[in-house]
């Protein structure tokens, strides 16, 4: 196949020849037998999305089917997913073996306790294949350790979330004006910028690969130095807390939608090249865990279709 007229960098057209599914030539007047003419239309790569979850934090072929297809559609050819299977050890094997036959390359990360707070065997799911250890900073002091070493020993990158629940009181939404008027319970910021400094000695000591995982304030940037990897949500670059005027319950995201400061102070780190990595936060749910009132609904947004075009 050839793409004739394809912008690539700047305003120059160029002619894209495709071999069995790879790029082979970039050029002019490139001739073959099937043509299409991209006048117009700018040709990027696909992207990689670190932090995509199935729909409604459930396995099911169908949400996997579902996924897939909705991430080819978007242009997004590689993703990290979550774990929400809570698989044992020859389960998950099954499971890669499944992903492995996927048109598109999904990896997979593994949280290091299961659903009954148990540590997992980690060595062996990072033997069979797992890409990445996820951490929550609020874990106890034992599970931190022993996670850090073993990550340590597999050579593992480690997705820690910076974030303790117990600063704040089942809160919704972020910890602000918009908050108080709504009558809904906030989350601080100390929620997450107390476990920045914590995780970044723990990830020094350990000598880990850390991704500092789903940040959202300004606070917490300053906290790390530009060689620490940071991963930000798009939306937290674009919304702030005030989506969530009259209840919005589309706009409840985890971490939260924080304040317009801390938007702006997002973007211009971007824009500085701090922040290592963007992601969707794709995190499905359905209609009938969405539309209830605030308080009980759920945490999450659709957002992998739509990925590129805000990038």
């Amino acid at each position: 196949m050839i793409i004739k007229n394809a912008k690539i960098y700047g305003d120059s057209l160029q002619d894209i020849e495709i071999k069995e599914g790879k790029i082979t030539n970039i050029g002019s007047n490139l001739q073959g037998e099937e043509i299409l003419d991209a006048k117009g239309m700018t040709l990027l790569p696909s992207f990689v999305d670190l932090c995509v979850s199935l729909k409604n934090d459930k396995f099911s072929l169908a949400n996997l089917e579902l996924l897939e297809n909705e991430c080819l559609k978007g242009g997004i050819s590689s993703i990290v997913l979550r774990d929400c299977m809570d698989f044992d050890e020859e389960s998950f094997a099954l499971f890669l073996q499944n992903l492995a036959q996927r048109k598109m390359q999904i990896f997979s990360s593994v949280r290091v306790k299961d659903a009954n707070g148990k540590l997992k065997n980690l060595a062996t799911l990072l033997n069979k294949g797992a890409c990445a250890l996820e951490l929550d900073s609020s874990l106890d002091a034992n599970t931190l350790k022993v996670s850090s070493q073993y990550a340590f020993m597999k050579d593992s990158p480690i997705f820690v979330r910076c974030y303790d629940k117990d600063f704040d009181d089942n809160g919704v939404m972020n910890d602000c004006e918009m908050s108080f008027e709504l009558g809904l319970i906030g989350m601080s910021k100390i929620a997450e910028t107390s476990q920045i400094a914590k995780m970044k000695e723990l990830a020094k000591f350990y000598k880990n690969k850390v991704i500092f995982d789903l940040l959202s304030l300004k606070d917490s940037l300053v906290l790390l130095d530009e060689k620490d990897l940071k991963l930000v949500s798009i939306h937290h670059l674009i919304k702030d807390d005030s989506a969530c005027e009259d209840f919005n319950t589309a706009a409840k995201l985890m971490p939260p939608l924080r304040s317009k400061e801390d938007v702006l102070a997002l973007r211009e780190a971007l824009k500085e090249g701090k922040i290592s990595f963007l992601t969707s936060l794709h995190s499905a749910k359905s209609i009938s865990l969405k539309d209830l009132a605030f308080d009980e609904a759920a945490f999450g947004i659709h957002s992998v279709c739509e990925f590129i075009s805000l990038c």
